[in-house]
């Protein structure tokens, strides 16, 4: 492994994060998302939300590695298909019937899976990527997602960084267990 362990320490833990916020900024739809939801946007604001997902990246890898090997067998495993990700939704008590419709988690999941050509018309790892499943930094995409819908939408926060951080206290952290194994 890249640690040269059983278990990766803080140093590949830190660059698995940059290099997943990397491929989340290189989408211009997740930008574009914080800047239109947030009640300030910009820079500062994208910076809050690497630090509220950061904060929250050891329980969500931990949940990525745990639901991607719950979809359709290990000929795709690392990444998480529709059923494993509705069941990701269930566990933490996502969706409701007020804030957050199964449909909405139904739409994050089509809207963050699906590929975006850069401005320069190339297609980064799109070619990598399955076209009906998560990769990770999809998956944390999804995560900002319905933060937004569930937390900013329904007028509880008007913060992005804020709801990020209040899905995952309220909903993940708090239905899902964390081991410390990412820090040993």
């Amino acid at each position: 492994s890249d640690a040269q362990d059983f278990y990766d320490n803080a140093t590949v833990f830190d660059r698995a994060f940059q290099y997943d916020f990397a491929n989340l900024l290189s989408k211009e739809r997740f930008t574009n998302m914080i800047n239109l939801y947030d009640d300030e946007g910009g820079t500062e604001e994208i910076d809050e939300v690497r630090e509220a997902l950061f904060n929250c990246y050891g329980t969500l890898t931990d949940a990525f590695e745990f639901y991607s090997v719950m979809g359709k067998g290990f000929v795709q495993s690392h990444v998480i298909d529709i059923v494993a990700f509705s069941q990701f939704v269930k566990d933490c008590d996502i969706a409701d019937t007020n804030t957050c419709k199964e449909q909405d988690t139904v739409n994050a999941f089509e809207f963050e899976n699906a590929e975006e050509v850069s401005s320069d018309g190339s297609n980064g790892m799109n070619d990598m990527n399955d076209d009906s499943a998560l990769m990770r930094f999809e998956f944390l995409g999804c995560v900002v997602r319905l933060a937004i819908i569930k937390y900013v939408k329904s007028g509880m926060v008007f913060d992005v960084s804020e709801a990020v951080q209040l899905l995952c206290e309220k909903n993940i952290q708090k239905h899902l267990i964390r081991t410390n194994h990412h820090m040993s």
